[in-house]
């Protein structure tokens, strides 16, 4: 790298900076690390340059170089000449004839000068890491490539060191992992672990997509939330409407919460430090749970849009139970199946005075029995997603009541009621 970089920022700073640069998969340009991204690729990345990789062991796929390889050895490497600057004027005379005397089919057998031009993206003064739009997490790369996510240390790439990653919900459990406008792979929010998947490019844009120029990547699409363009395989659907967190998931990063001895689980040692971790790891929960809630409710209308009963239903129901789910996680209150959910929607009920919370719940719990049945029609769908949105207006209201680094008084009081609950049904 250091024998590459200056060489390349040379002709940036003369040149000007292009949209994307191709390349097979062998160093300097790629590694075998995380979205194939080196030391050099990474620094492409911050200029807001493309690293495109061909198929590996496909050269077809980069055949303009490899052609022009087979012209330069024929007119200038055969045979060589005696010494190293006996060579380099060999080249300075090749590159003058190749670019502005001899005539090239592609371009009407004419030569490059007369159809070159310098890109219009000057080399910056500074080389900035990535910025990210509201609505994705960052994640700062640590010193050893990794970084901290819900409580757990994720290896990510020694690549990426110092530098900022977003991460944006891709799935139920998954999260799409970008570096500036590349999605560079996913991680598990379950199994704590990273999954590498092809590279993906984004165009961070404001208003309509701006295209990059010879992008192997064929499809794109528009996110209309979060202002990322999709550029890649598939639908926009799993990056754009997933990157719908609100800007309050910013707000929510709050630091996290001290554990405290007397909401601590008793039973030795290992309970007590499996509570503290939860009590660390709560914060990050609250946001998991809060994004998750805004992308089904959103994703649900779409299902409806498409007249998919089945798709919408089960929306429906995971948006209200990541509500109550929220309202749990915000209390340090224990949250494990339905019947959790249940006795809470009606605690907050009962304490809060809201009674529509427990009816609201009830009514979206048969939206996921809906799911397996197919008994309801579009209609009486659409009125079940105004009444999650009813639940979650709600359930929000008596959120903000609750900084999310204290702890909700009477949470033995909910256990109690709990108990009390279930032994009278």
């Amino acid at each position: 790298l250091a024998y590459v970089l200056p060489v390349v920022e040379r002709a940036f700073h003369e040149r000007g900076l292009p949209y994307a640069i191709r390349s097979d998969n062998g160093p300097p340009f790629a590694s075998a690390g995380l979205g194939g991204l080196s030391a050099f690729a990474v620094h492409l990345v911050k200029l807001g340059i493309t690293p495109e990789r061909i198929a590996p062991g496909h050269p077809e796929q980069n055949g303009r170089l490899e052609r022009f390889h087979r012209t330069l050895k024929e007119a200038a490497m055969s045979p060589p000449a005696p010494t190293l600057a006996d060579q380099q004027r060999v080249f300075d005379a090749f590159r003058r004839v190749y670019n502005e005397e001899r005539p090239h089919e592609a371009l009407g057998q004419r030569p490059p000068a007369s159809r070159y031009a310098p890109s219009p993206r000057p080399y910056p003064n500074k080389v900035a890491s990535p910025e990210y739009p509201a609505g994705v997490v960052v994640r700062r790369v640590r010193s050893n490539g990794e970084i901290k996510w819900a409580g757990e240390r994720i290896f990510l790439s020694a690549a990426l060191i110092g530098e900022p990653v977003g991460l944006v919900p891709y799935d139920d459990r998954r999260w799409a992992i970008l570096f500036g406008h590349m999605e560079i792979g996913l991680l598990d929010g379950y199994a704590m672990r990273i999954i590498k998947t092809s590279v993906r490019v984004y165009t961070h844009v404001s208003g309509r997509s701006r295209a990059l120029t010879r992008l192997w990547i064929p499809a794109s699409g528009l996110c209309k939330v979060s202002g990322w363009s999709r550029r890649g395989g598939g639908r926009c659907v799993r990056a754009s409407k997933r990157c719908a967190a609100r800007a309050s998931v910013a707000s929510i990063m709050g630091q996290p919460a001290e554990p405290q001895e007397g909401n601590m689980r008793l039973g030795g040692r290992g309970g007590l430090r499996q509570s503290a971790r939860r009590e660390r790891r709560r914060p990050k929960m609250v946001e998991g749970h809060s994004v998750h809630r805004d992308w089904l409710l959103e994703h649900a209308g779409e299902m409806l849009d498409k007249r998919d009963r089945l798709q919408a239903s089960g929306k429906i129901w995971g948006a209200a139970a990541h509500a109550v789910k929220l309202a749990a996680k915000r209390r340090g209150w224990p949250c494990y199946g339905h019947s959790d959910l249940r006795d809470i929607a009606r605690y907050l009920s009962d304490q809060k005075g809201y009674e529509d919370i427990h009816a609201l719940f009830t009514a979206a719990e048969g939206y996921h029995s809906n799911f397996y049945e197919d008994t309801r029609g579009v209609p009486d769908i659409r009125k079940g997603l105004q009444d999650a949105k009813r639940l979650v207006a709600l359930l929000t209201r008596i959120n903000d009541e609750l900084p999310l680094g204290a702890r909700a008084p009477g949470g033995r009081d909910y256990q109690d009621y709990a108990k009390r609950h279930r032994r009278a049904s």
